[in-house]
């Protein structure tokens, strides 16, 4: 998120400066900038606690604590969708280039 704010090519609209604003990113109360600072902060830590969640419910989905049968079959699934969509990939770029 900090690379968000970082290397934003917003322009500064206030001056005649070309280094890009951070301010002017997420702007939803552009009139009121304390206000639109809390909103905007109360939904980053809103966001970042549902992804928190959303990746530990995943993590123990995919990755099982108990059963090594169950983990070893995970793990051979992850490697062929990762070898399957690798092979998509590698398709559609060879035909891209070909036409």
């Amino acid at each position: 998120m900090l690379y968000l704010f970082t290397d934003t090519h917003v322009p500064n609209h206030q001056t005649t400066d070309s280094q890009p604003q951070p301010i002017y990113l997420l702007s939803l109360l552009p009139e009121y900038p304390l206000i639109n600072f809390t909103v905007v902060t109360a939904l980053y830590i809103f966001l970042a606690f549902r992804l928190f969640k959303s990746t530990a419910w995943l993590r123990d989905a995919v990755i099982p604590h108990d059963d090594d049968a169950l983990l070893r079959r995970n793990l051979l699934t992850m490697i062929l969708g990762a070898g399957c969509a690798w092979l998509v990939g590698f398709a559609v770029q060879v035909l891209a280039q070909s036409i």
